[in-house]
């Protein structure tokens, strides 16, 4: 361990990869209901512990928590204090910024990403890590209200982040936003630096000590703009000794060719001329439609460049004529509604914006995408749905 954190960059990795995962927590699995379908009113966005207003999701993440299986009955006045003081003591609320917010702006006061939008104003924050889905949750807010000139860095990761999230917070911010990628056997490794050309949409170059690639099945390393898998080579000082037990696991995810050991992080993705990474998809989240290889990434960009689409995800849904196609799930911004000419017009527009074998064949809309407990679109369970 002390030879582990005697380089700088390794200490640097494992601040940064603490941070990036403490500002994704936070969240609980969100409710998910087809937009078209129910007729039960919506989930209170807020519950109420002791007077003080907190997001209910938050409110039933940490109640489960508690109840640790138990049946929900109802809780305590100690079991709720007990969840209050909790979340305080992770800033996910504070009572100050309630008190004040239902004194001045009693209409938004309840809202999650309005007492973060406080947290970062009232306390001068400089450097601030969340994950893309947070930050577009933040944007929706009226974000001039609140004094984020103490603001000079903003870094996310843990999901794909497209252009126009980047272009769209350094507008709101003025605030640059740095987009790394790293996992959990070997912290950061593919990174945008202080200095370097940001691209917004690419992950960056490979780290200080880190040498990134692209390989194809054999551990070939693949030439400027094709599309494959993200490998780090071997040895590293961040990488894992093993999976816990499970050397079955750890041996599956090496590949090996001329003398060059390769981890296989089941990510895909393109490295252009610069040495820049850009994002494709899970290597298991690729859809096989027809014979062609479709990444969800490439189609959910498309979708959410247009006007209509506030969030949505892709995934492959089984056919048994194609094997394949593609299914977007579709959130719609306010003064939206679902139609068969907005389907229609979705379809044809993705069409125009990458190749016409793409598009979404079936679109269902919710009213919210189902999330992880770390803030990530949960592609299981939208497999789950009919």
């Amino acid at each position: 361990m002390t030879q582990f954190f005697s380089s700088p960059w390794a200490r640097w990795s494992a601040v940064a990869a603490c941070a990036v995962l403490i500002a994704a927590c936070g969240k609980g699995q969100q409710a998910m209901t087809p937009a078209a379908t129910t007729d039960k009113p919506a989930t209170p966005p807020v519950a109420t512990v002791d007077g003080t207003p907190i997001s209910r999701a938050d409110y039933d993440f940490y109640t489960k928590r508690l109840l640790q299986g138990r049946p929900n009955t109802d809780l305590t006045a100690e079991q709720k204090n007990q969840i209050l003081d909790e979340m305080i003591s992770m800033q996910l609320i504070s009572k100050q910024a309630v008190k004040d917010g239902l004194e001045k702006d009693a209409d938004v006061a309840t809202s999650l990403e309005v007492l973060r939008l406080r947290i970062l104003a009232d306390n001068r924050v400089t450097v601030f890590c969340a994950p893309p889905t947070e930050l577009k949750r933040l944007l929706r807010e009226n974000i001039d209200r609140y004094d984020l000139s103490a603001l000079r860095r903003a870094v996310t990761g843990g999901e794909a982040m497209d252009r126009a999230l980047g272009a769209r917070w350094e507008t709101a911010t003025k605030t640059k936003l740095y987009e790394a990628y790293g996992l959990t056997e070997s912290l950061i490794v593919v990174m945008n630096l202080e200095g370097m050309p940001l691209r917004y949409g690419s992950m960056g170059r490979s780290g200080p000590g880190s040498n990134v690639e692209i390989i194809d099945e054999n551990g070939d390393v693949l030439p400027a703009g094709e599309e494959g898998d993200i490998a780090l080579e071997m040895p590293h000082p961040q990488m894992m000794l093993s999976y816990w037990e499970d050397a079955e696991r750890t041996a599956a995810c090496f590949r090996e060719r001329f003398g060059r050991r390769w981890f296989v992080t089941g990510d895909r993705a393109v490295k252009d001329v610069d040495g820049y990474f850009w994002y494709r998809c899970r290597a298991d989240d690729v859809i096989s439609s027809a014979g062609y290889r479709i990444g969800p990434l490439e189609v959910e960009i498309a979708l959410q460049e247009h006007s209509s689409v506030q969030q949505c995800a892709v995934i492959g849904s089984p056919d048994p004529e194609r094997g394949e196609v593609v299914k977007a799930f579709v959130v719609l911004a306010e003064g939206f509604s679902p139609s068969s000419d907005l389907t229609k017009e979705l379809q044809d527009h993705v069409k125009s914006m990458t190749a016409p074998y793409k598009y979404p064949r079936v679109i269902v809309y919710l009213e919210s995408l189902p999330m992880t407990d770390s803030v990530k679109i949960n592609r299981r369970a939208l497999r789950a749905l009919p």
